[in-house]
């Protein structure tokens, strides 16, 4: 066997079980009888823990900036109306700041609506 097919079935063997607590999860929740007619308030309710094997992690400014520099240089821009030139150019003096935002949106669960 070769080191592909280990890796396969490690993938396999994870997705699998991942699979299977969220069906025992569903299950459980199914079995609690509770009358739930909002599809978010249902999903919250049965999982409360959806996945407690995957860990939560931040990235650093190093690959903040990697992200960054793998962007397509073009001319065009998003909703912040900035273009990935003007980005990529100004990495070094905001990259810190960039990060932080990041981080703080991550780990406060809060987002920008764009």
């Amino acid at each position: 066997m070769n080191n592909r097919d280990n890796i396969g079935k490690t993938f396999k063997k994870y997705f699998l079980s991942v699979a299977e607590s969220i069906i025992d999860n569903i299950k459980s929740c199914q079995n609690k009888h509770v009358i739930i007619t909002n599809p978010l308030e249902h999903l919250s309710h049965c999982f409360k823990h959806p996945f407690p094997k995957i860990k939560q992690s931040y990235s650093s400014t190093c690959e903040t900036e990697i992200n960054i520099k793998s962007l397509k240089t073009k001319y065009s821009f998003g909703y912040e109306e900035i273009p990935v030139k003007i980005l990529k150019l100004s990495v070094p003096f905001i990259i810190s700041s960039l990060t932080y935002i990041c981080y703080k949106s991550l780990s406060s669960r809060v987002f920008p609506d764009s």
